[in-house]
Order: C-alpha cells, then sequence, then structure tokens
C-alpha cells in the first residue's frame, strides 16, 4: 500500500483585500455626509413644527354607546364597515339625517366617549358605567340620559383616578338642557383642578348633583374628564399655507369646503382619514389624506390633507374648550 498526499505542496492562504475596497474611504464619506445633512433637516423640520393642536383619534373599539340597540342584528354590523355611517363618507351632508347620527355621547361612531385624545386620558361618566342613582330618572330614550326631579337626587360613579397624568385639562359636562340646581363632586367636595390632582391613584367617588322642578327638557348626557399625560395634551405641527376660504357662515349648508396641508412629526402613532384635528383657532379639520414620509421602512413624518368641519355636523362637536371660539352650537357646561 502506497500512501500519498499533497499537503506538503499546498500553497499558504494568503489574506486579501476586499476586492473594492479603495471604494470604502468614499462610501464612508458619502454616508457621513447623508447622515449629517438628514440631522440638519430634521432638527428644522421639528423647529418648524411651530403649531400646537388637540388630534382627537377615531375609536374603532370600546363600551358600545346607548345610542345603539341593545342586540346589534348582525345584518346591520355587515352592512356597515368598522361601524361607519353615510355621514363618514360626504363631504357636505344634509340636515336631514336622521338625528341618531349625532349622539352626544359617542359622536356617531357607536363607542362611548368617541374619539381619543392623543396626549391625554379620558375618564367618561355616562349611563354606560353603570352608576348608582338617587332621585334621577333614567330615560331609556337613546342614547340614555339621566332627568333630575324637583327635588335634590345625584348620581354616583366609583372610579379609579389615573396614577400619573400631568395636568388636568378640562371637565365638561354634556346636557340635554341644564338643570336649575346642580354641583359636581369628588368625596365629598367640589371638584377642582388641584383636588383632583391631588387625588392621583386614589379610588374616588364622583357625585353629580341636580335639582329641576320646572324644566321638562333638563337632564343629563355624559362628562368627560380629560387629563394631560404626554405633552399637555398637544400634538406639535405645522401648516403651511393654511388659508381657510368659505363663504357665509361656518353653519350654512352646502357652502364651499376649504381644505388644508398640515403636517406631523412622528407621534408614535398611526393616523386615520377619519381623525380630527382642533387648531389654535378652534377650528376642527378632519383628516381626508394621509402620506406617510418613511424612508428605509422607518416613518419619521406624515403628511395629511385635511377638510374643514362645518358647524351643522353636531356629531364632531368634541368636549374642547377653544371650539366655543366658532362652534357656537357647542354646548357644555366647563368646570375647569
Amino acid at each position: 500500500m502506497i500512501l500519498t498526499t499533497t499537503a506538503g505542496f499546498t500553497k499558504a492562504r494568503i489574506p486579501r483585500g476586499g476586492r473594492n475596497k479603495y471604494l470604502i474611504p468614499e462610501a464612508t464619506l458619502r454616508s457621513k455626509r447623508i447622515l449629517s445633512g438628514a440631522a440638519e433637516e430634521m432638527k428644522v423640520a421639528i423647529e418648524y413644527y411651530d403649531s400646537d393642536v388637540e388630534y382627537y383619534s377615531r375609536l374603532k373599539n370600546g363600551v358600545q354607546c346607548t345610542c345603539q340597540q341593545a342586540s346589534v342584528d348582525r345584518e346591520v354590523v355587515e352592512a356597515k364597515t368598522d361601524g361607519a355611517s353615510l355621514s363618514d363618507f360626504l363631504l357636505s351632508l344634509n340636515q336631514e339625517l336622521p338625528n341618531q347620527d349625532y349622539c352626544p355621547i359617542c359622536f356617531g361612531t357607536t363607542f362611548v366617549g368617541g374619539y381619543k385624545r392623543l396626549g391625554a386620558d379620558t375618564i367618561i361618566l355616562d349611563a354606560s358605567s353603570k352608576p348608582r342613582p338617587y332621585r334621577c330618572n333614567l330615560v331609556k330614550e337613546r342614547p340614555y340620559y339621566y332627568k333630575p326631579t324637583n327635588k335634590l337626587g345625584h348620581i354616583e360613579w366609583q372610579i379609579t383616578v389615573p396614577k400619573y397624568f400631568s395636568a388636568v385639562l378640562n371637565i365638561a359636562i354634556k346636557w340635554k338642557e341644564e338643570p336649575e340646581q346642580w354641583d359636581l363632586k369628588i368625596d365629598g367636595s367640589t371638584i377642582t383642578k388641584s383636588l383632583l390632582e391631588s387625588l392621583k391613584g386614589d379610588k374616588v367617588t364622583i357625585r353629580l348633583e341636580m335639582k329641576d322642578s320646572t324644566n321638562e327638557n333638563a337632564g343629563f348626557y355624559a362628562a368627560f374628564i380629560q387629563l394631560a399625560i404626554v405633552n399637555d395634551g398637544y400634538i406639535r405641527c405645522d401648516s403651511p399655507r393654511n388659508t381657510i376660504s368659505y363663504t357665509g357662515e361656518i353653519n350654512v349648508v352646502d357652502e364651499v369646503q376649504s381644505s388644508i396641508t398640515i403636517n406631523f412629526s412622528d407621534i408614535g402613532y398611526d393616523l386615520s382619514s377619519r381623525d380630527l384635528v382642533i387648531d389654535n383657532n378652534g377650528i376642527i379639520w378632519r383628516l381626508l389624506e394621509i402620506e406617510y414620509n418613511n424612508p428605509l421602512d422607518v416613518t419619521i413624518s406624515y403628511t395629511c390633507q385635511a377638510r374643514l368641519v362645518r358647524a351643522y355636523e353636531t356629531y364632531f362637536q368634541l368636549p374642547s374648550k377653544i371650539l366655543q371660539k366658532h362652534y357656537n352650537e357647542n354646548l357644555y357646561t366647563f368646570i375647569v
């Protein structure tokens, strides 16, 4: 047997540089230029977002509003898309739409509260949260509301105040019609911003006391408590070429609809074309189109097209103080 090997004749492996190693310094230089340029552009862009707005994202799930039937017909659900109604798709609404489309509790979304304000936590007190009434009658029209009697009665809710929030934005009461006598208390004391802030993380009793012996339409729909959790409840944006142009009053039907462009930085939330923005002037804008600016699959900003929301679109009347500048039909009582 003859054993042979070629190991002794194998050429030693010599490390070689990359075939295109001469390109590496140029690629590195260009990468640094691109990154530094992008950083400068982002810095300028962020500084340009000089407006604070209230951003309301339409709810897609939650507690069903009392304006809905107790047992939902399957055919009705299948005939709709995500609880959508005719008013969602019209640029000019007709006032002949049925009244149930203008619910003051869910604003036509079918879910209690209707919209979530980004950067804020909202506590909603209404009949769906099953409070304890005393000398206040629950009227089971859709939506449900509480009616006062000619004797002082009350409605009580047991809640836990969120542990982490930076400020109380507002407390708003939506009435059917305001009763002649009422008071909102928390643990027996009239509710105030400072008192609510001192009760972070505590389980408390909120009581609405009311009485009315003359007004047949007096009644309570819901109370909205907005607590800021991020950036005092406001979202940064800019709106170049913001020109509002329409004829007549803001509540006139079938007048010209004004539209604008709104730019947002990445706010860590997927925007929707059914969302609402309230600007510093108290005007509501509804998003129509959203362009995601996401190089390398990373979203860094949004460019949105929006249209003016008119005063007759009453299902968009949200619990926001600033709306009273233009939307005079926004019938809330603001506690703080």
